[in-house]
């Protein structure tokens, strides 16, 4: 029975060479040859056994997050616009073109008489 590399054994598994290499960072289930690592069948079951238990044991678990609400500098933060139409309605230095901004200067380049 030949000796898979890396490679080899993640086609065997199905799956990528870089999950592998994560994998055999938490169940090292090979044997050295120089800087390669290299797998038998024997191995491949122990690590498909190891990611089984793995799912089992977390099955039951869910990643919840808790939020509190906005931090005290999020009011601080400039809004940025989203969409085109928000875009589309601020001018070339940022202020809203809208006429009712509250702007004290009309925005467009008439000339002021004095």
């Amino acid at each position: 029975m030949p000796a898979l590399t890396l490679t080899e054994a993640a086609n065997e598994l199905r799956i990528s060479v870089r999950r592998l290499s994560e994998i055999v960072k938490r169940h090292p289930y090979y044997y050295p040859n120089g800087n390669r690592k290299l797998f038998t069948h024997d191995n491949l079951a122990s690590i498909r056994n190891a990611l089984l238990e793995e799912k089992l044991n977390n099955e039951g678990r869910h990643n919840v997050t808790i939020h509190a609400g906005p931090s005290p500098s999020a009011a601080l933060t400039r809004h940025w616009p989203c969409s085109r139409r928000e875009r589309d309605e601020l001018d070339q230095n940022g202020r809203s073109s809208d006429k009712n901004s509250g702007s004290a200067f009309p925005l467009s380049s008439t000339s002021l008489l004095v």
